[in-house]
């Protein structure tokens, strides 16, 4: 019934103005931008499956996830919106990070889709994912992962690009990889733009921002997977 639910919607949508609905493939690696009504309500729908979970900044946007069809309801908060970055982890486990820029216009609809590619290597891949998810999850609720221990540290601000610099906060040693807890900052005057490959160095495993646009002074943070091994 669910997987009906969404294939009658996405019908439904693609009656609507095309100007109004945005197609994607989703893709873990990367990162999907997309132009939103400022004063409207949006939607993010996943074409097979549901939408199980959203991280994202509640200072910025508001968000709702309706259960029964596995869609997301998303609306800007501020009176004058910014962009903001938010990851949404679907029921097989993949994460996706959408980078959001809300204007005067009318409600937009993203539509993800799940390649053929994605869906054969779907038994590694979404394994992967999910112990991702959970992992962030966990250090997000202020608390170690299963099978990690926590270290809280006080190191020296090292320069990720001009006017911004990243410090270690804590760290979580595991047997195979060691997690890294950022906190990033802009200390220029200027909006700056960071991307993942910025913070990765060699034996990164995966790279988690939370917010790729930072306003002048604004933080966010980082969580980087380290390979013990390297």
């Amino acid at each position: 019934m669910k997987k009906f639910s969404v294939f009658l919607l996405s019908l439904i949508v693609s009656f609507c103005d095309v100007h109004a609905t945005l197609y994607c493939d989703l893709d873990t690696t990367s990162l999907i931008k997309c132009t939103f009504s400022a004063k409207h309500h949006n939607r993010i729908i996943l074409n097979r499956g549901s939408i199980i979970k959203v991280i994202f900044s509640e200072t910025d946007v508001s968000i709702r996830l309706e259960e029964e069809s596995g869609q997301v309801f998303i609306q800007s908060l501020a009176f004058k919106p910014w962009p903001t970055t938010l990851s949404v982890i679907t029921d097989e486990g993949l994460v996706q990070d959408i980078e959001i820029n809300f204007t005067d216009q009318s409600s937009e609809i993203l539509i993800l889709s799940i390649p053929e590619e994605c869906d054969k290597m779907c038994d590694i891949e979404c394994a992967f994912n999910q112990d991702i998810a959970s992992t962030l999850e966990d250090i997000l609720k202020g608390r170690a992962p299963a099978g990690y221990k926590s270290f809280e540290m006080d190191c020296a601000s090292q320069a990720v690009k001009n006017g911004v610099s990243a410090k270690k906060k804590a760290k979580f040693v595991g047997s195979s990889n060691t997690l890294y807890f950022w906190e990033i900052q802009n200390h220029s005057c200027f909006k700056k733009t960071i991307s993942e490959c910025e913070l990765a160095t060699e034996g990164t495993l995966w790279v988690y921002l939370a917010k790729n646009l930072l306003r002048r002074n604004e933080k966010t943070f980082a969580i980087t997977a380290q390979d013990n091994h390297e």
